[in-house]
């Protein structure tokens, strides 16, 4: 998990942004799950002034699909982690 929380870490420092222990533990676990692009992504999406619950929930759901048969398609585990790991960022 080392590498992950560094990704974390220095996308934050490269952003100014201090995170709370339980958004620092959800960019963590999008990192390691879903890869550093993803979670940077989400960084950029999660951290804006005035942003909502919901749109913190959108965009962790952007990373809910994988590949089964050759076909990208939403998985539901995927869906349930990643309303987890936007909840807790929310905490």
């Amino acid at each position: 998990l080392k590498v992950y929380e560094k990704e974390v870490v220095t996308v934050a420092a490269k952003n100014k942004i201090s995170l709370n222990s339980n958004q620092y533990g959800a960019l963590v676990s999008l990192c390691y799950n879903a890869g550093g692009s993803a979670m940077a992504k989400t960084f950029a999406r999660v951290t804006k002034k005035g942003v909502t619950a919901q749109q913190v929930k959108d965009a962790f759901g952007l990373y809910c699909k994988g590949t089964i048969e050759g076909k990208l398609v939403v998985l539901n585990g995927l869906v349930k982690r990643r309303l987890s790991e936007a909840e807790l960022f929310l905490k």
